[in-house]
Order: C-alpha cells, then sequence, then structure tokens
C-alpha cells in the first residue's frame, strides 16, 4: 500500500504512470489502527445512536426496554461482518482502552441484503433477532 500513484512521466525510467511504487507507508498504520480502533456499527442505546463505519446502512426500526432493534442494509456485491459496540449513556464517562473490540459481536450481513439486530448494550448477548 502506497500513499502515492505516479500520474505523470517525470520519472518513467523508474515509474510508469500510474504504478505504486513499493515500500511501507503511514497509510498501512491508518488501516491497521482503524481496523483495531473502530467497530464497524456504533450503537448507543441510551440516546438512540447508531452509527455505520462499514458499507452497511443501519437504522432504528423499533426499541425495547435497555435495546434497540435495528435493521442493517448491505448494499453491496460482497458479504460483510460487522463488528457491533453497544453501550449505555453511563459507559460515555470512561475510555473505552486498547483492545477494547476484541471480543465483539461480529455480524454477517450478506450482499444486498437485510438483517435484523436487537441492539443491547455490553454483558449481554447482542443476537441477531
Amino acid at each position: 500500500m502506497c500513499e502515492r500513484v505516479n500520474t505523470c512521466d517525470w520519472e518513467y525510467s523508474w515509474c510508469p504512470p500510474g504504478h505504486v511504487f513499493r515500500g511501507s507507508c503511514w497509510c498501512e498504520v491508518s488501516n491497521m489502527l482503524n481496523y483495531v480502533e473502530l467497530p464497524g456499527l456504533y450503537v448507543n442505546v441510551d440516546l438512540e445512536i447508531v452509527c455505520a463505519f462499514d458499507h452497511i446502512h443501519a437504522h432504528i426500526i423499533g426499541r425495547q426496554p435497555g435495546a434497540l432493534c435495528l435493521m442493517l442494509t448491505n448494499p453491496t456485491r460482497f458479504d460483510a461482518t460487522v463488528r457491533v459496540l453497544v453501550e449505555r449513556e453511563s459507559d460515555l464517562a470512561r475510555p473505552l482502552g486498547q483492545m477494547s473490540l476484541v471480543g465483539c459481536q461480529e455480524l454477517r450481513v450478506p450482499a444486498g441484503q437485510c438483517v435484523e439486530l436487537l441492539a443491547q448494550p455490553r454483558g449481554t448477548k447482542c443476537m441477531p433477532a
């Protein structure tokens, strides 16, 4: 992965137009940190916040005490595996810490399909409806 794609011919002798040269770059580290630190779907059940970071659409379709019923839609041609982080308003007072997404529920959303989810805070299992 490289931050630069050569689109001109001024260095053509070693790097033709459109070529991506080999070598590590900051963008590799950035992608790794995004994977480790961002869930695919963030839900705050008390504030009714739903934020999708992956290529899915998510919206609230119902409410239960301490939980939100969500509809996740995958508009792409590829299956999605989405890590879901669910919190309460009181959880916002403490930092998540390192490796906070380890053990988060992962939900599979097939390409072009919808999946219902009953989102409940940590400490309870968050299972598909």
